[in-house]
């Protein structure tokens, strides 16, 4: 990933509506078949965004939302296949 990219996304400011909630869930939407246990990590993110619910944000959104800033940014660990082994 770019540099630019990169700190683009740790220096992310928190969402304050549900409008900016849904386009931080959007971005990484993208990136969930990548991120370990994505649907629990979400479910506070998820409970904002119930009708008749006033948006505060938990510790429990802030901590998520670091988590999930700090899993896109990280590069994954991609091995190379070892051939010799496949069948």
């Amino acid at each position: 990933m770019d540099d630019n990219k990169v700190t683009k996304i740790l220096h992310w400011p928190k969402p304050s509506s549900i409008a900016e909630l849904r386009t931080f869930l959007g971005f990484i939407t993208y990136y969930s078949s990548f991120i370990k246990d994505f649907a629990k990590l979400c479910q506070p993110f998820y409970k904002l965004l119930h009708k008749n619910t006033p948006f505060n944000w938990s510790e429990a959104c802030q901590e998520n939302f670091i988590k999930f800033k700090q899993l896109v940014t990280q590069a994954p660990i991609l091995g190379k296949p070892k051939l010799d082994q496949v069948q």
